[in-house]
């Protein structure tokens, strides 16, 4: 939903702002991710002079998916090359677990 706030701190303190709200309806079915990067992504094409998409890297975790977003590529493709190393992760992670599903 499209939503405007003032920001009582930070950069934009006292100025009005414009953004979209996400109302969450089935959190199991949101990949946090997924929606990360598609949003980055299409910010980035639609401003990408203003965007400063470098400072993301904190909350990206990897310099090579700024780099796909900057070199245009889908955000799909980005997302499924780092599938293989999820699934070599999930597998390793799962002889540590104390409790399984």
């Amino acid at each position: 939903m499209p939503v405007h706030f003032i920001p009582s701190s930070h950069r934009f303190k006292k100025q009005v702002c414009h953004g979209v709200q996400i109302i969450l309806t089935d959190r199991p079915a949101l990949d946090c991710a997924v929606l990360g990067i598609e949003i980055l992504s299409a910010l980035y094409q639609l401003y990408p002079k203003d965007l400063e998409i470098d400072k993301t890297l904190p909350l990206v975790g990897a310099r090579w998916v700024l780099q796909g977003i900057k070199d245009g590529k889908d955000p799909h493709s980005i997302l499924r090359s780092w599938q293989g190393s999820l699934e070599q992760f999930g597998m390793l992670r799962s002889k540590y677990l104390l409790y399984k599903n």
